[in-house]
């Protein structure tokens, strides 16, 4: 299954500059570095998880934004204002974005995910 999704990602974006960062930059990672990365990630999505109730419009909401793109850009590849909003449209598109976002914070996570991202990003 790993490699299914290696090959699919190098397909779509294997020719873009922001691929070629996220190599660069992950295949130094250490084990602890991972571990890190993807309690950060977790931290993030239970924090969105927790405003769904909030107005798009709050602070906190405003926050989880602003925290999730440093956390992309910080350990993935630099991540703009237009490159999140398409990763928002890519939560809502791609099924299997939703089901493992929602896993990790749970139910909804990633609808309210996209709908806050794009309210602070457009």
């Amino acid at each position: 299954m790993k490699d299914q999704y290696i090959d699919e990602t190098h397909s779509k974006w294997g020719r873009t500059q922001s691929y070629t960062i996220a190599t660069q930059r992950t295949q130094k990672y250490t084990a602890d570095d991972w571990a890190r990365i993807k309690a950060d990630a977790q931290r993030i999505y239970q924090g969105f998880y927790a405003c769904q109730t909030m107005p798009l419009n709050s602070v906190q909401v405003a926050d989880w934004v602003k925290e999730w793109q440093q956390h992309l850009d910080q350990n993935f590849y630099p991540c703009n204002d237009t490159m999140l909003r398409q990763l928002a449209e890519l939560y809502e598109q791609d099924p299997r974005y939703a089901k493992n976002i929602d896993k990790v914070g749970g139910q909804g996570t990633a609808e309210f995910m996209s709908k806050a991202i794009r309210f602070h990003r457009s």
